[in-house]
């Protein structure tokens, strides 16, 4: 394997978000980020911008170009579930055939320690922020 070296302008405007380069072999593996638009309770948040094939970049966030019509009818089932537990169970499905075709390696941010009070409420973590999420808390 021999490494490209390319500036940081180029990662995404020429490599990662132009799937023709991967499919022309120019890149195997990338180190990449990626943070859903809201946390909580938003499981297809996650699932579907990186593992649907509808995500394809570059009009999604799916750059490693996965594909899997089982995955795909899952997370569409999921998104409509009737209800959370039905949806709960579907995501662990998908969860588990994406990670059977080992198509990430999820490495994640460290932990962090947040203190807050009671009367806090809505305290959710944003790693992107290293802290809470500011515009979804509110006192008791």
């Amino acid at each position: 394997m021999t490494g490209v070296g390319v500036p940081t302008a180029d990662i995404y405007s020429k490599y990662l978000l132009v799937p023709d380069v991967a499919k022309r072999g120019v890149w195997d593996i990338s180190m990449d980020q990626w943070y859903p638009d809201w946390y909580g309770d938003n499981t297809v948040n996650y699932f579907l911008p990186i593992f649907s094939s509808k995500s394809w970049a570059p009009a999604g966030a799916n750059l490693n170009l996965y594909k899997d019509p089982k995955v795909d009818a899952l997370i569409d089932k999921g998104a409509t579930a009737s209800s959370k537990a039905v949806a709960n169970r579907i995501w662990e499905q998908v969860d588990r055939l994406i990670m059977r075709d080992a198509a990430i390696y999820p490495v994640m941010t460290t932990n962090f320690a947040m203190y807050h009070s009671k009367a806090l409420q809505g305290a959710v973590f944003v790693p992107t922020l290293q802290g809470l999420d500011p515009t979804n808390v509110w006192l008791s």
